[in-house]
This record gives structure tokens, C-alpha cells and sequence, in this order.
């Protein structure tokens, strides 16, 4: 498995000197968001291209050991957390099992062959935002991914921060033990064991 591009997109005057510190230690490629519709650019580039990539935002603080272990993962769609998710029954979903969403927006994720699984994401998401606003990326596509094709997404460890003051911010973050027994839970009601914890 090829090494993932890893990505800091920012804004001038606005990256965090801690991203920017780790953003350094793993090997990241910091992209200049010069233009209004920068971030949905460099995603539908990203989209199409090769290798996989993970997109870290520039106000979300994950570990270098968070980032590699992305990095190492065969999931299709892996994201941090800031310290919690839910199992929801959405439209793709299966009853009673639920699909994984995470709090983790899209602060620190990696996607790998959730690209190939869904290759319309990026323009189905412009559809449901189409003035590219910077914020409606992240829930537009976290909503066809989702919502309306039912992909769980793969949590990673341990929590990541969100440094923006508005952020969310947890006294008592969920843990990853927590995570791996929902997951094992949830594979039993599916009558199948997990091959990995995605």
C-alpha cells in the first residue's frame, strides 16, 4: 500500500502553530487557500488523483501517532475524533445497526477507497451546496458518503483537538476501547466478525 499524500489546507494567518508543527513531523504539504472556493478545488482535485490523502484542517490538532496510523490503515474512509460519534439508521444504513458518524467533521481524515467506491462524491455534494462555500464541503459529502450511501467511517486514536475556542471539547472523551467494542457489537448483529477495527 502506497503512502497517502497528507494535506494541511489554510488560510493565511490562520494555521495554528501546533498543526503546523505536527503538519512538519509526518511529512505534510501545506496548501494555500487563496480563493473562496479553494478547499472544494483542492478536494476535487484530491478526488480524482492518486495516491490517497488525508486532509488535515488547520485548526484540528491530531498526534503524529493519530496521523500515521491513519496513514497505515487499509480502511476505505478513516477519520479522528474529538471524543465521540453515533450509530445512526440513515438512508443507506442497515435497521438496527446504524452507520458511524464521527464529531470529527472533516478536521482529520484520510480517504482511500471510499474515492473509488463513490467517484460522483465531490459533484453529488455540489448539488446539495453548489455555491462552494468553504463550510458546506464538509456536510454535503460527509452526507452522501453517509447518509445516502450508509459508509461508516473508521475511527482512529487517540482523540484529536479542535483549537478553534468554538470546537467541540469533551471533559470525558470516548475511548478507543469504547469504539472497538461498539464496533465487535455491531459486527455480531450483522452475523459476521470484524476483520479489522474498519
Amino acid at each position: 500500500m502506497a503512502k497517502p499524500l497528507i494535506v494541511v489546507p489554510f488560510v493565511p494567518g490562520m494555521l495554528e502553530p501546533q498543526v503546523k508543527d505536527v503538519g512538519e513531523q509526518v511529512g505534510a504539504d501545506f496548501v494555500l487557500m487563496e480563493g473562496a472556493t479553494s478547499y472544494w478545488d483542492m478536494f476535487e482535485r484530491l478526488w480524482t488523483g492518486e495516491p490517497d490523502f488525508i486532509s488535515i484542517e488547520q485548526d484540528t490538532l491530531g498526534s503524529a501517532e493519530l496521523i500515521e496510523s491513519m496513514a497505515a490503515c487499509d480502511g476505505a474512509w478513516c477519520s479522528a475524533t474529538y471524543g465521540r460519534w453515533s450509530w445512526d439508521n440513515v438512508i443507506g444504513g442497515v435497521a438496527g445497526i446504524g452507520v458511524l458518524g464521527t464529531d470529527g467533521s472533516l478536521g482529520l481524515m484520510r480517504f482511500g477507497a471510499i474515492r473509488q467506491q463513490v467517484p460522483d462524491a465531490i459533484e453529488r455534494s455540489l448539488r446539495i451546496t453548489p455555491a462552494r462555500a468553504f463550510d458546506d464541503l464538509c456536510g454535503s459529502l460527509i452526507r452522501v458518503l453517509r447518509d445516502e450511501e450508509g459508509i461508516s467511517v473508521c475511527l482512529h486514536f487517540p482523540p484529536a483537538r479542535h483549537l478553534d475556542r468554538n470546537g467541540p471539547r469533551y471533559p470525558d472523551p470516548w475511548t478507543e476501547d469504547r469504539y472497538l467494542a461498539e464496533v465487535a457489537a455491531r459486527a455480531n448483529l450483522k452475523a459476521r466478525r470484524p476483520t479489522s477495527r474498519c
